[in-house]
């Protein structure tokens, strides 16, 4: 690799580039970049301070690693603690109060799928009672 391929990677990995578009640029094999990445970790420029680089939380700003997925929080007590006040914000499917049909104790429901007992001891009981005809009128 001669030394303007060199600067030149390290201008597109601070740019935020990955390593297979930065190998076909250079020409280089996407195993020869990585390994040079590797060993010379290139500081990504930082934009200006905004929603985005400041944890939800606590608003410590984020230093993102090249190529990484975006960081909402700095740390996991703040993602935990973020998302624990926050329960509605997650729910992308939908939750309904549901009573059980055996013993009648309101439960939760999360997803489409249809649920009649609040657990399997009461399916259980409930299908029991049915092999046995206690559940029809004689």
């Amino acid at each position: 690799m001669t030394n303007e391929q060199k600067k030149r990677l390290e201008q597109l990995r601070s740019e935020g580039l990955g390593y297979k578009r930065i190998a076909a640029e250079l020409g280089l094999s996407l195993n020869t970049v990585q390994s040079y990445c590797r060993r010379h970790p290139v500081v990504m420029r930082v934009p200006e301070c905004s929603y985005e680089n400041k944890c939800l939380f606590c608003g410590e700003y984020l230093h993102h690693k090249p190529g990484a997925k975006k960081r909402k929080f700095c740390s996991d007590r703040c993602r935990i603690t973020w998302w624990n006040a926050h329960p509605e914000t997650g729910t992308k499917r939908k939750v309904r109060n549901v009573s059980c049909a055996f013993c009648g104790v309101p439960f939760l429901v999360v997803g489409e799928r249809m649920r009649m007992y609040c657990s399997r001891i009461c399916s259980a009981r409930a299908r029991a009672k049915l092999a046995h005809g206690e559940g029809t009128d004689g």
